[in-house]
Formats: C-alpha cells, structure tokens, sequence
C-alpha cells in the first residue's frame, strides 16, 4: 500500500512537472513573438523617419530652388515686364542656337524681335497680376524641363518636337494628309464633332502618332479661324448700331480681293505640288439667336456666304485641285452657290477667266481661276454618317464617311463622281485630304508648297496652328459706337501691334519686304501655355481668353472703367499682339488653348 501512494505521488509530481515545463514554455514562445513584433515595428518606425527627413530634405531643396527663381524675375523686375520677356525668348533662341546646333552668332541674328518700353497701363497692379501667373505657369510647367529644339527634317522643314505637345495642341478642326492616312482613320472613334480633328493625331489610346506633325515656325502653317471672333463682337446678336457687321463683310472682300493670289507658277491644278489635293468642307450655315435682329436671316445668310467663300479662296491660293463643301441640309447648295457668285467676279480677271459651267455631270459647280479649282456641293442624307447618337449632326464625320466610301470603291458611279469628280480613276487620282471648317482661313508659306507635298508622300500628317483673332480697336471703324467691353482697346500692351508677312513685293513673292518693319515668322515658345494654364471655369468666363470681354450695362448704370477692364485682360497680358498680312488683318495673340509664338525678323532657328 505505501508503495502504491508512493508511486502515485510520484506519478502526480511528474505531471506538475511536465505542466509547469509547458507553461514555461508556452510563455517563452510568447515573448519571443512579442519581440519579433517589436523589432518589425521598430524597423516600419524607422523607416517612416527616413521618408520623413527625405521628404523634408526635398520639400526643402524645392523651396531653395523656387526661392532662387524668385529672386531672379525679382532682380529682372526693374526692366519693363514686356521687354524682358520678348528678350528672354531671343536670348534663349540664339543660345539654343549655338549650344545645340554649333551655330556661331552673327549680326543678323539679332534682327529678333526687340521691343521697345510700352506705354505703362493705367495700374501697376495689372502689370504684376499678369507676372504672377507666369510665374505660376513656369513652376508647374517649364522650372525644371529640358526644351527640346526642333525636329529638323531632311526636306528642310522644322517640326515642333513631339515632348512640347500636348494632345490638344493639335487641335484646329484642320488636318492636311494622304490618302493611304485618310483610310486608315477609324470612323468608330468619331462621336463628338471635335473627334474628327483628333481621329487623324493618334490611335485609340489618342496618343499622337510619330508622323504627326506641328511646324515649328507658325506662319509656315496655320488657319485663322473666324467664328468666335465675331461672336464675342455679337454681330448677329444685337442691333450693330457701329455698323461693325459691315465693317467685317468688308474685311473679308479685302482679303480675297487683295491677299489671295493665284498658285505660283502653274498653269492647271495638275502641276501644283499640291494640285492632287482634296479640301473637304464641313459646312453649316450662321444663323442669329434672336430672330428680331434677323427677321428675314438676310445677316447671317451674307456672313456665312462671305466667311465660305474666303475660305474657298484661302485653298485655291494653295493649289488645291478641288473642293467638296459637305452639308446635310436642302438649303445648303443655295449658301455654297452664293459663295461661287462672291468668287466669280473677283478670279474671272486672272488669266484663265473661271468656267461658268455647273457641268452636265454636276461633278463640280464651277472652276475657278486659272488653276481650275473645281468646286463641288454634296449634301449626306444618310443618318448612320451624320450622328453616331452622340450628337444630333456631326457634319465631319459624315464628311470622312463619305469621302472614305468613295475611295474605297464602295459607292455607285454617280456618288463617287461627286465626291471625287470625272477624273478617270477617280478613286485614287487624289493624293490627299484636308479637312477644315467654313469659318477657317489657311496660310501655307508659298515656297514651302512642295516640300509639303513631299512630305506628305512620305506619309507624314501635318497640322496647322489655329490663331485665334481677338476683337481690337483696331480693326474697328474709325467712329464706332461698338459697346467698350467688348474689344480691346488700343493702349499700353494692347497698342504693341506686330504684323507678321511673307511678302508683298510680287517680284519676289517668297522674299520678306524690307521696306516695313514687318516680321517674317512666328517662332514657337515650346511646352508653355501661360494664358491657359491653371486656369479654371469658375473663374467666371468659359474659354480663358474671353475673361475680360463682356458687354457694359450702360441701362443699368454701370460705368465703363479702364483700368478694371485691364486687369480683366490679364491672361492676355502675357502675348504678343500680331497680325497676319497676308490674312484677314485682325489682331491675334495665341491659339485658342494658349499656346505662344514669338515673331522674328529672320528664321526661328538659323
């Protein structure tokens, strides 16, 4: 018996044993986690710290280098705001120049344009307003940025380099391409009327393609686009006790009778470098808002009759072979033939007097001038071309259906003969396309015509730049009684006017006249849109360039103030004020998202 409880005993100490060990261990293991966590979180902790002082020590870096560029416009600020910046640009131009190009400074190059000390505006404070979102504008954008120079191409021609775009830089409603570019556009991706300009930039991701291209140099190519010039003017909206409708139907019979020039040394559209050329126009007609100015639409008939056929005359100074003005109303061949009745007179005194022969094929309305320009009326009525149901009318949509199914084969004869005309093989007589809006004036530089042509045999797609035309006093009449809120007015920056030209001697008509102080290019300003950029709609006006224009309530007492205005006008502050003398003449600073030019008095890059 005392060896049974001796033995149980024993057995019950073991086992307390054997627990407390287990216990034991169990605590251990505990702890061990714990530390394991410790140490992790230590290490996280540590981290944490070190991103922290990284960050402070950039964040710090940053505020030294901001502080640094401060202090430099600070130290520049004693000179003129509008001399400095201009000088910047023609300094960095030359030494652009010579850094990257090993081009040594001559005499010449500092024909650049110099501008003299301007008129100080009625307010210190809109001078430094218009400095500030420059600089604001430089530090998002260009502070810490390598400008590319431009692509020089071996047929002589410079391109912006694709890192100073931006996609919508290429934007004008305008494209001029080949044939084989033209099909190869995707009308599936057209839903808005603006995805027809940017269908031909870039793929389904809308990156640009590589062989999308921007001239470097503005006036070697760009479009003067009409519409919102005279719309911020309101002449189809308001009673035009100025008489400024007529003053603008005028400029518009100027430039066609004293611009635009036959195509240089042709004698048909067949041996213009640029005569195989197809100009597609997506037409609608202008039409007041408010039927009381307009009872009988006489107006917005007229301006629509005029803006047409200076566009028609823009492409036949170019070469083009032949014209399709595209519209999807009953009514519309009545506009397209008011505009042949403009034209008629004006290029019946050329040479080769104009065809008045619609044509018993009724493959063409007319030929004009001594090229032969065949203009051309189609009207789609196919629904499935005009609206994909994003829209209710996408006129160039069903412009690029059309002309794609016509040379591709896929209409009848009759159809096809009026896209393309009577041309034996018709479907691929044409070499290329440009698309382009009523409104919208083309300026190619003449003696680059057939490097143009060359180029876009190599299948490259060029697009112009679109200038946008502000209304000024300037190219007011003379007594006016335009209401003041709705123009600029011709003082301090606002009166420094530059007109850029190729020529007006027709002896030379490529060479830059040396008897005016006229400019021979626009040079482009790179990746910097200072207008544009930060920018918001809730500042108050819907495209950033209109934030300074409206019309002063004189019925309701409000009083007109100079100086407020200005200040408005702020973003507007920060270009140069030019025109084209080869165009239409209005005054112009940008592109309509902001992007900036220089003019010079010799080539951008030398």
């Amino acid at each position: 018996m005392s060896r049974f409880l001796i033995s149980t005993r024993a057995q019950r100490h073991a086992s307390q044993s054997m627990i407390l060990e287990a216990q034991s261990f169990q605590t251990g293991s505990s702890n061990a986690m714990f530390g394991r966590k410790a140490i992790k979180k230590k290490r996280w902790n540590e981290i944490g710290v070190m991103c922290i002082i990284f960050y402070a020590l950039f964040y710090s870096w940053i505020l030294r280098q901001r502080s640094l560029y401060e202090a430099v416009r600070r130290g520049a600020s004693t000179q003129p705001f509008h001399t400095k910046l201009f000088e910047e640009h023609n300094n960095s131009t030359r030494s652009t120049n010579q850094k990257r190009h090993n081009v040594v400074e001559r005499p010449e190059d500092h024909q650049h344009l110099q501008f003299s000390k301007i008129n100080d505006t009625p307010t210190l404070n809109f001078h430094q307003k218009s400095l500030d979102i420059l600089r604001q504008s430089k530090q998002r954008n260009t502070a810490i940025r390598i400008k590319h120079p431009p692509e020089k191409h071996p047929l002589g021609l410079q391109f912006i380099h694709p890192k100073e775009l931006r996609q919508r830089d290429f934007f004008s409603d305008s494209w001029l391409i080949n044939r084989q570019r033209f099909l190869e556009i995707d009308e599936s991706r057209i839903g808005i009327v603006e995805d027809a300009a940017f269908a031909a930039v870039g793929d389904r991701a809308w990156e640009p393609h590589s062989y999308s291209k921007m001239l470097y140099d503005w006036n070697d190519f760009c479009v003067e686009h009409l519409s919102k010039w005279w719309g911020v003017l309101q002449v189809l909206r308001g009673g035009d006790p100025g008489h400024i409708f007529d003053h603008i139907i005028g400029m518009l019979e100027r430039y066609m009778t004293e611009r635009v020039r036959p195509p240089p040394n042709v004698s048909s559209s067949n041996s213009s470098p640029l005569g195989k050329t197809i100009g597609m126009i997506a037409f609608a007609p202008y039409k007041t808002r408010i039927q009381k100015h307009d009872p009988d639409g006489a107006k917005g008939r007229k301006l629509t009759a005029y803006s047409l056929a200076a566009t028609i005359a823009s492409l036949y100074q170019v070469g083009f072979g032949r014209v399709v003005v595209v519209g999807v109303n009953d009514h519309d061949m009545s506009h397209v033939q008011d505009a042949v009745n403009i034209l008629l007179p004006i290029f019946d005194g050329q040479k080769a007097p104009s065809e008045k022969n619609h044509g018993h094929d009724q493959t063409y309305l007319v030929r004009l001038g001594t090229s032969n320009m065949e203009i051309a009326f189609v009207q789609v009525t196919d629904p499935r071309w005009i609206s994909n149901g994003k829209v209710e009318r996408n006129i160039p949509r069903a412009a690029i259906i059309g002309m794609r199914l016509a040379m591709n084969r896929k209409l009848n004869s009759t159809e096809t003969s009026k896209w393309l005309g009577s041309h034996n093989n018709a479907w691929q007589y044409w070499d290329n396309i440009y698309l382009t809006e009523p409104d919208t004036i083309l300026h190619i530089r003449r003696e680059l015509l057939t490097k143009f042509g060359e180029a876009l045999r190599e299948g490259l797609s060029l697009f112009p730049h679109r200038l946008h035309p502000l209304p000024h006093e300037s190219d007011l009449p003379t007594n006016h009684s335009l209401n003041p809120g709705l123009y600029l007015p011709d003082v301090g920056h606002f009166a420094n006017i530059v007109t850029i030209t190729t020529s007006t001697n027709t002896e030379k008509p490529d060479a830059l006249d040396e008897s005016r102080s006229d400019y021979a290019s626009c040079c482009d300003d790179g990746h910097a849109w200072p207008g544009d950029d930060g920018w918001e709609r809730k500042d108050g006006c819907r495209p950033w360039w209109t934030c300074g224009f409206h019309r002063i309530r004189f019925d309701r007492g409000e009083k007109f103030n100079q100086t407020a205005l200005l200040e408005k006008h702020e973003r507007l502050q920060l270009y140069p004020m030019m025109r084209l003398h080869n165009g239409i003449g209005a005054v112009f600073a940008s592109t309509n998202h902001g992007r900036r030019c220089f003019p010079s008095k010799s080539q951008c890059i030398q």
